[in-house]
């Protein structure tokens, strides 16, 4: 595939998924009543474990998609293996350390159940960057951020707190795994 193909369709799924989170929130806000404080509470989790993600992989995903051979079957899985070991181990620790520090056992919850299942998505991705499975990639892109809004209305008629949106989240990177 062409750079300019492979672009249009990252930058496509993109575009969807911004628009799906866009009228996500205010969808949230006005059938269940969600507070700023809900969305607060989330993004405080989210941004912390964007921070996490990218030091508990140690670079690993650009080391190995920088490689400018063709990895075989076998390398792709013991990489994978390994990146989602020492991933799960880094970012456990320091979500755990991260709730003990802030005295926060919920950000420490959540984290791990928001945290390992956005490890697995973020290798998955990986790998198929690594294939230059562009349009895969895209696909699993938007499948996620339509499967969050889906996930995410469907959990708020039981729940109308945080947990509901990180719960929504997770769904959709598992969801996202399964379907690609």
């Amino acid at each position: 595939m062409g750079l300019i193909k492979d672009t249009a369709y990252v930058m496509l799924s993109n575009i969807i998924s911004v628009g799906v989170n866009f009228f996500y929130y205010p969808i949230l806000v006005r059938l269940y009543g969600f507070t700023s404080d809900i969305f607060g509470n989330f993004q405080y989790i989210g941004s912390t474990l964007g921070v996490i993600t990218a030091y508990s992989v140690l670079a690993m995903d650009i080391a190995y998609i920088s490689e400018r051979k063709k990895h075989s079957k076998i390398e792709q899985s013991e990489f994978l293996i390994w990146f989602l070991i020492i991933g799960i181990l880094i970012k456990s620790i320091s979500v755990i350390s991260w709730a003990i520090i802030t005295k926060d056992m919920f950000f420490g919850t959540m984290g791990i159940i928001l945290g390992i299942p956005q490890l697995i998505s973020v290798s998955i991705q990986l790998l198929l960057k690594d294939e230059k499975k562009f349009k895969f990639l895209s696909l699993m892109i938007a499948i996620q951020a339509i499967s969050n809004v889906f996930f995410g209305i469907l959990i708020g008629f039981f729940l109308q707190n945080s947990l509901c949106l990180i719960l929504a989240s997770s769904l959709s990177f598992v969801v996202s795994v399964v379907i690609i």
